[in-house]
């Protein structure tokens, strides 16, 4: 499965990386690719009951802002 979500306060691959690994640390998550130019993250991952919710969760309990949309 795929899924994309926004965030705001990302500034640089400092960032990025911070949002990645955060992400990367929910079971069922396969790969994360961050780009703080674009305000997006793309989400792989298998686990079916992972939502938009939990991506914004740990975005937000690091500092960042989740667009929700």
């Amino acid at each position: 499965m795929k899924m994309e979500i926004q965030v705001d306060g990302m500034t640089c691959r400092h960032c990025e990386m911070a949002v990645e690994k955060a992400i990367k640390e929910l079971k069922g998550v396969k790969e994360v690719h961050a780009n703080h130019k674009e305000k997006k993250v793309e989400i792989i991952y298998e686990n079916p009951e992972l939502t938009k919710d939990d991506f914004f969760k740990v975005v937000e309990e690091i500092g960042y802002i989740s667009i929700k949309n």
